[in-house]
């Protein structure tokens, strides 16, 4: 029984991160980012996603076993969580972006490139990743 739920965790954190990572690494290639610089949009997937998964996972479970129009299948599953979704997307957005100007200190181009790196890495993992997650949440995968 432990090997399941293991499992399940390695699945629900392991799918989003490794897909973000692929994604935005890409992504940052695609923007001429240095070896240096990928390893720095990697090293910030790294803290960024895993936070977003488990606050996403704990809504889902809170949802669940929270009033009784948040009881259909959770937080994850009613009208509302696209929107919540994009505000959880934009605090990490803005978070990875502030880190990336921290961390590469104008090796990599001005802070407003870095903006845009993070907008177009975000916008595209966070629709693949929203799929993976609910897949994976879901049963599908």
């Amino acid at each position: 029984m432990a090997f399941w739920y293991a499992f399940s965790a390695l699945l629900i954190v392991g799918v989003p991160l490794l897909l973000t990572l692929v994604i935005e690494v890409v992504i940052a290639a695609f923007f001429r980012l240095s070896p240096t610089g990928l390893g720095a949009v990697a090293a910030v997937n790294f803290i960024t996603n895993p936070v977003l998964t488990a606050v996403i996972v704990l809504l889902q479970w809170l949802g669940e076993r929270g009033p009784e129009d948040l009881s259909s299948g959770g937080i994850m599953t009613t009208g509302w969580s696209w929107p919540l979704l994009g505000l959880l997307e934009a605090v990490i957005l803005v978070a990875e972006w502030r880190m990336l100007v921290w961390v590469l200190r104008g090796s990599e181009g001005s802070a407003r490139k870095l903006l845009a790196l993070a907008i177009v890495m975000n916008v595209v993992s966070a629709t693949l990743g929203t799929f993976a997650l609910r897949a994976v949440m879901t049963g599908w995968l």
